[in-house]
């Protein structure tokens, strides 16, 4: 169990890490301002259709509080999109052929992830 317990506290190390590396690591200080600048994309979109993008109570975090965790890319329908995780939310942002990319956003705290085994084939 202590082996369990250590390898537990040297990821949460690193995520802090990574977290806290806004304005010294010159990548995670540029896509965690690539990341806020979706999120004020998404919040001026809601405020001209007159919708509140957050829902109450949650926060609109700086970009220091959004370096990117995680980054992948995605398919959201038929489109090419890509996903980053921070601390606090996530964001997918799709990148359409034609049209303009929109961007979706949620608090991490807010989301259920379920996952099941895979079918054993027969």
């Amino acid at each position: 169990m202590d082996r369990l317990a250590k390898m537990q506290a040297h990821k949460r190390d690193m995520i802090i890490t990574i977290r806290d590396s806004y304005g010294t690591n010159v990548p995670a200080t540029k896509y965690a301002k690539r990341i806020h600048s979706h999120s004020l994309q998404i919040l001026r979109a809601a405020s001209d259709n007159d919708e509140t993008p957050l829902s109450s109570g949650e926060d609109f975090y700086p970009a220091s509080d959004q370096v990117p965790l995680l980054t992948c890319r995605s398919i959201s329908g038929k489109v090419p999109a890509t996903c980053f995780v921070t601390c606090h939310q996530i964001l997918l942002v799709t990148h359409p052929i034609l049209g303009e990319a929109q961007s979706f956003m949620a608090k991490l705290s807010e989301i259920f992830v379920q996952m099941s085994a895979p079918k054993a084939k027969s």
